[in-house]
């Protein structure tokens, strides 16, 4: 198998991953994360609309799952959709997904973040500071990041030094969790 082969077949993957996990969002009675899958599944284009349309004709689909799938599919279909950023709209979808509070969709939204760029563990720490008075969210946006193992930028360092200070111990342990693992060797 050459080089070039390898590379699309792990894109292919990805793409499953990152398509999963959004049309999983669909199914979440949550406006908020329906509106972000829906404009990230669009950015996607048609690519998205087999696995949509499976899922959707799937008989243990639930009727109002299958009419939020139906209306995003028949989106994708009907317009031009793929105007929109693709990169920037699945990671908010996905980080989004990562908030809500549903271990499944969790599960499937990190593995389709571990697909994305470098970066994503900086997003997550950002979220985690915007939303640091949702225990809930801010807790699953750091327990990501800690399993992710990707070191932050300075920024983002920055960010985690004033959760460390949080009120909330399960909030500060992981944000201190998270800054032990990405100590440079030559510091421990």
């Amino acid at each position: 198998m050459s080089h070039g082969t390898g590379e699309a077949q792990n894109g292919s993957r990805a793409n499953e991953l990152i398509l999963a996990a959004l049309v999983d969002g669909l199914r979440i009675k949550n406006r908020q994360l329906n509106e972000k899958c829906c404009h990230a599944l669009a950015s996607m284009g048609r690519d998205a609309i087999k696995h949509i349309r499976t899922v959707e004709n799937d008989r243990a689909t639930q009727p109002l799952y299958r009419q939020r799938l139906s209306a995003v599919a028949a989106l994708i279909e009907n317009t031009n959709a793929c105007d929109l950023p693709r990169a920037s709209t699945v990671q908010a979808a996905l980080i989004e997904a990562i908030r809500v509070n549903n271990p499944t969709l969790n599960r499937k939204a990190l593995t389709a973040i571990r697909t994305l760029r470098y970066g994503i563990a900086d997003e997550l720490v950002r979220y985690a500071l915007m939303h640091q008075k949702q225990f809930g969210s801010c807790t699953r946006l750091l327990s990501a990041v800690e399993q992710l193992g990707l070191p932050p930028d300075g920024e983002a360092r920055m960010h985690l030094f004033n959760l460390v200070r949080h009120p909330n111990s399960q909030i500060r342990s992981l944000t201190a969790k998270i800054l032990i693992q990405n100590v440079p060797a030559t510091q421990v």
